[in-house]
C-alpha cells in the first residue's frame, strides 16, 4: 500500500468508508505496522468511533463510524441469485417432466400413474371446499409470505451483523452454540411429532392423533418450562454466565491492556448479553407447545392458519427489530441492541402459541370433526367410530404406547441432532478460546447461511415430513419417491446457485458481513484486530473461500434428514450421526489446530461442517436403497411402524368385539399368515378420501 487515501474504486485495498463526527468521509488516514503481517494497516483516527455507543449527527441522529462502501455493499448483493434457482428449478423440473412423458407417450409407453409430473402433485396443501377465487387468493397470500420470510432471512442477518460489535457477535455466537444443543435436548418430543401426526391424519386414528396432540402439548410445555429454568439459573450466575457468554475474555484481556477501548469487558459483555440469552430460552416455552400443533393444522388442510406463524416469523422479529434499533442506539437509553435482538426473536413464539390456543377453542366444528377432547375432562364413546377404528378406546395402555413411542424415536432424533449441533458448539468454543476475532470470521459466515438458499427450504422440508408421511402411511410409495425426486432436483438447483454465487463474490462478501470490525482501524491499539480479521492467509475472505461448498452441503443433508425421518429410519439416523462425530470430527478438528495453525479459521469453518460432509454420503446411500425398496414394494424400516399401528387398531377392534373383531381386522395388517411382511405397494390403511388427501404443493416455499 503505497499511501493512505481513501479510495472507494479500490475495494481490497479500502472496503470500508469512514466518518467523522459530522458524518463526513474522512479520506486521510496513516500506515501501522502490525507485528506478524506484512501488509501494514491504514488506521482513520479522525473516525468517530466511541466506546458505549454510536455516534451522533449534529441533529441527534446517529450513525456508523464505518461501514462498507457502496461498491461493496452493491458486489455483495447475490440475494436474488438462490431465488432464481429455487423458481428455476421448479419450473425446469416441470418442463423435463412433461418433455420426458410427451416423448414416452410418443414411443407408446405412456406412464399410467402420471409419470415424472406426479411427483409435484403427490406432495400438496388441502384446498378442498375452496373457491377457485379463494384458492388463487391464498396462492397470493402464501406467495407473499414466502417473500417475506425470504426477505427477512437475508435482511435480519445482515442487520444484525452489521449492528453488534464484534465482540457482540462472537458472544452471540457462544450463546446460540450453547443453546442449539440445549433446545434439541428439551425439544426431543417435538422431533417426531410432526412426523407421528402426519402418520396418524392419513390412517384415519383419531384418537391416537388426539393423544399424539396431549403429548406434543403438554410435553412441549413442561419441557420448555424446565428449559428455561436451567437457562436462568445459568444466566443470572456470574461464573457460569461468563464462561459461556464470553469464551474470550483471556485474549480480550490483552487487547484491553494495549489500550484497544473497542473491546469491552466481562462485565459490559454480560450486562448486553443476559437479557438475550433469557429473551431466548423464555420463548422455547411457546415453540414446543405449538410445534405438534403445527404439524395437525397443516395435515388437516387449514392452510389460512397454518401460514399465520409464516407471517409472524416474516414481519414481527423484522418490525421489532428495526423499531428498537433507534432506541438501542442511543447513547443515553438503557435497551442495547443484544437486547432488542433478544426481543426481536422472543415475541413472535408467544403470539403464535397464543393464536393457537385461540383458534382451537373456537373452531369448535374442528375438534368434533377430529374428535378432539380433554383427556381429564372428558371420556370417548364405548364404541368404535366409523373408518377410526381404535376411535373408542382411551385407555392408558394405548397412551402410555403412544408416549414410548414418541419418546423412543424423539430420542434418537436428538441423538442425530445433538451429533450434528456438536461440531458447531465445540468449534465455535474452541475458537473463541483462541481469540475472539477467530469466533468473529466464523460468526460473519453464518450470518451468511440463510442468504444463499436455506431460507428457501425450510418450508419445503417440513411439507416433506407431512405429506411424505402421508403418503407413506396411505401405501403411496411410488408417489412419495416421485415427490422426493422433485424436491431433490429443487435443493440441487439451489445448492448449485449458491456454491457457485459464494464463490464468484467470496471477497465482497466478506467485507460485507464483517462490516462491524471496521471499527478497529479507527484507533491505532486495535489495529491488531482489524489485521486478524482482515489480512493475512487467515482471513475472513479466506473463511469465504470455503462457504458455498458447505451451505451447498448442508442443503443436501436437510433434504436427506427430513427424508430419513418420514421413513422412520432413526435409528440408522442415530448411530451414523455418532460415528461421523467420533470418526470424522475428532480427527479434522485435531489435525486443523496442530498442523495448519496459519489458516485456523478457515480450518475450523471446514471442521464444524466435516460430520455434516460425511452424513450426506452416507444418509445418501441409505435413502437410494429405501427409494428403491420404496418404488419396488419391499420392506424398510417404515414397516414396523405401519405394523404397529395394525396391531393397535387389532387389539383395539378385539378389546371392543370380544375377541370377533380381529378377525375382521385381519384384511388389513401388515403380516400374513406366517408373520412375513406383506406387499407395501397397495395401501396399508384406509387412505383418505379425496377432500381429506388433496394437498397442493407449495412451488414457492
Amino acid at each position: 500500500m503505497v499511501n493512505c487515501t481513501y479510495d472507494p474504486s479500490n475495494t481490497v485495498q479500502f472496503p470500508f468508508e469512514y466518518l467523522d463526527a459530522t458524518g463526513a468521509t474522512v479520506t486521510q488516514g496513516r500506515l501501522v505496522d502490525v507485528p506478524g503481517f506484512t501488509d501494514p494497516v491504514c488506521i482513520f483516527e479522525q473516525a468517530a468511533c466511541q466506546v458505549g455507543a454510536l455516534p451522533h449527527k449534529p441533529d441527534g441522529s446517529t450513525f456508523a463510524c464505518c461501514s462498507a462502501s457502496s461498491n461493496v455493499e452493491d458486489a455483495a448483493n447475490m440475494w436474488y441469485v438462490p431465488m432464481i434457482a429455487f423458481y428455476g428449478g421448479i419450473l425446469s423440473f416441470f418442463a423435463l417432466s412433461r418433455a420426458y412423458t410427451n416423448w414416452q407417450t410418443k414411443r407408446g409407453n405412456a406412464p399410467k400413474d402420471g409419470g415424472a409430473t406426479a411427483g409435484m402433485r403427490s406432495l400438496r396443501l388441502d384446498t378442498s371446499g375452496m373457491s377457485k377465487c379463494q384458492k388463487w387468493t391464498l396462492l397470493g397470500i402464501f406467495l407473499l409470505t414466502i417473500v417475506a420470510l425470504v426477505a427477512e432471512s437475508s435482511v435480519m442477518p445482515t442487520s444484525i451483523q452489521q449492528t453488534l460489535t464484534p465482540t457482540e457477535g462472537s458472544a452471540r455466537l457462544a450463546m446460540a452454540a450453547f443453546l442449539t444443543p440445549v433446545k434439541e435436548v428439551f425439544s426431543f418430543l417435538e422431533d417426531a411429532m410432526v412426523v407421528k401426526v402426519g402418520y396418524a391424519l392419513a390412517a384415519g386414528r383419531l384418537t391416537e392423533l388426539n393423544h399424539l396432540l396431549h403429548v406434543s402439548v403438554l410435553g412441549g410445555l413442561v419441557s420448555g418450562a424446565l428449559a428455561f429454568v436451567v437457562m436462568l439459573g445459568l444466566a443470572l450466575n456470574d461464573s457460569s454466565a461468563e464462561a459461556l457468554l464470553n469464551p474470550s475474555a483471556a485474549s480480550n484481556q490483552g487487547y484491553i491492556e494495549d489500550g484497544c477501548t473497542l473491546i469491552p469487558t466481562s462485565e459490559e459483555l454480560l450486562s448486553h448479553a443476559r437479557v438475550f440469552w433469557i429473551l431466548q430460552a423464555l420463548a422455547w416455552i411457546p415453540q414446543f407447545t405449538s410445534m405438534g400443533v403445527s404439524g395437525f393444522l397443516a395435515g388437516t388442510g387449514q392452510v389460512a392458519v397454518y401460514l399465520f406463524p409464516m407471517i409472524v416469523s416474516a414481519t414481527v422479529p423484522i418490525a421489532l427489530w428495526f423499531g428498537l434499533l433507534p432506541t438501542a442506539q442511543s447513547a443515553t437509553a438503557g435497551l442495547t441492541p443484544l437486547s432488542a435482538l433478544g426481543i426481536a426473536y422472543g415475541v413472535g413464539p408467544w403470539i403464535v402459541g397464543v393464536f393457537f390456543v385461540v383458534f382451537l377453542l373456537y373452531r369448535g366444528d374442528l375438534r368434533r370433526k377430529y374428535r378432539l377432547r380433554c383427556l381429564c375432562c372428558a371420556r370417548p364413546a364405548p364404541t368404535p367410530v366409523a373408518n377410526d377404528p381404535g376411535g373408542g378406546i382411551s385407555t392408558t395402555g394405548e397412551l402410555c404406547s403412544i408416549v414410548r413411542d414418541v419418546a423412543s424415536e424423539g430420542l434418537q432424533l436428538m441423538v442425530v441432532d445433538l451429533a450434528v449441533q456438536a461440531s458447531l458448539t465445540v468449534t465455535v468454543y474452541v475458537a473463541a478460546k483462541h481469540d475472539f476475532a477467530t469466533a468473529y470470521k466464523l460468526a460473519a459466515a453464518q450470518a451468511a447461511y440463510w442468504t444463499f438458499g436455506p431460507a428457501y427450504l425450510v418450508g419445503l422440508m417440513l411439507f416433506v415430513k407431512i405429506s411424505g408421511s402421508q403418503l407413506l402411511a396411505s401405501g403411496k410409495h411410488k408417489e412419495y419417491v416421485r415427490g422426493l425426486t422433485y424436491v431433490a432436483w429443487v435443493v440441487g438447483c439451489v445448492s448449485v446457485s449458491a456454491l457457485v454465487a459464494a464463490w464468484w463474490k467470496h471477497q465482497p462478501i466478506a467485507f460485507n458481513y464483517g462490516e462491524t470490525a471496521c471499527e478497529f482501524a479507527a484507533q491505532e491499539e486495535c489495529a491488531g484486530a482489524y489485521a486478524t480479521i482482515f489480512q493475512g492467509e487467515d482471513s475472513l475472505s479466506h473463511v469465504f473461500e470455503a462457504f458455498g461448498p458447505t451451505i451447498g452441503l448442508n442443503m443436501a443433508f436437510m433434504l436427506l434428514r427430513a427424508a430419513l425421518s418420514t421413513c422412520h429410519d432413526f435409528w440408522f439416523m442415530a448411530r451414523a450421526s455418532v460415528v461421523t462425530l467420533v470418526c470424522v470430527y475428532i480427527p479434522v478438528v485435531v489435525l486443523v489446530s496442530k498442523v495448519f495453525p496459519e489458516s485456523l479459521a478457515t480450518g475450523y469453518y471446514i471442521a464444524m461442517y466435516a460430520p455434516h460432509f460425511a452424513m450426506v454420503i452416507v444418509f445418501g446411500v441409505r435413502m437410494r436403497t429405501h427409494a428403491g425398496n420404496l418404488f419396488t414394494g419391499k420392506p424398510g424400516p417404515w414397516t414396523p411402524h405401519m405394523a404397529a399401528m395394525s396391531m393397535r387398531l387389532s387389539g383395539a377392534y378385539h378389546a371392543l368385539s370380544g375377541g370377533q373383531g380381529s378377525q375382521n381386522f385381519s384384511n388389513t395388517s401388515l403380516l400374513g399368515a406366517r408373520g412375513s411382511v406383506t406387499s407395501l405397494d397397495k395401501p396399508l390403511i384406509r387412505p383418505r378420501t379425496a377432500s381429506e388427501a388433496e394437498m397442493v404443493m407449495p412451488t414457492n416455499v
